[in-house]
């Protein structure tokens, strides 16, 4: 471990989401509306990235059943990661389903959300806001892509 970089710096366990960057400034002083995050879909790929690494390591040092102690600390090292990277992209997935997928009155104790909000998804979520639009653009094509790029075997969990 590093003392000058914490392990979960980016990551927001209240909320369940990461943030992009830490208190960013604009002109010398933090944003108004603080930290944001404007991909949830990057996170979700990269956290199930780090459980199938963790995986995949696991089985290259024989799943914990080698005899030879140093190879059994690495499987067991790689669980840990699988392990851990199973549970960011668990609250990563849950934390887009709640504030970057926006429900219309479907079900009130689930719409978090102003009536006045009228798209289907957020493009950044910020500390006091939301947005639907990106760094690059407003357009809703933009909106959603970011949120559904890259499309890989989680996709399916997270627009469930």
């Amino acid at each position: 471990h590093d003392k000058f970089f914490p392990q979960f710096r980016q990551k927001d366990w209240f909320l369940g989401s990461s943030w992009a960057s830490g208190i960013a400034t604009l002109g010398g002083q933090p944003y108004p509306n603080g930290r944001n995050q404007e991909s949830s879909s990057e996170s979700i790929h990269g956290y199930e990235a780090i459980a199938l690494y963790g995986s995949v390591c696991m089985h290259v040092w024989g799943d914990g059943t080698v005899d030879d102690p140093s190879v059994a600390n690495n499987a067991d090292v790689a669980r840990r990661v699988s392990l851990m990277g199973r549970l960011l992209t668990a609250t990563e997935v849950r934390s887009a389903q709640r504030y970057w997928h926006v429900l219309h009155g479907d079900t009130p104790s689930k719409t978090i959300y102003p009536k006045q909000y009228k798209p289907a998804v957020v493009g950044m979520v910020w500390q006091t806001m939301v947005q639907a639009q990106t760094w690059f653009g407003s357009a809703l094509f933009l909106v959603y892509g970011i949120q559904l790029m890259p499309l890989t075997s989680i996709s399916e969990r997270r627009d469930d």
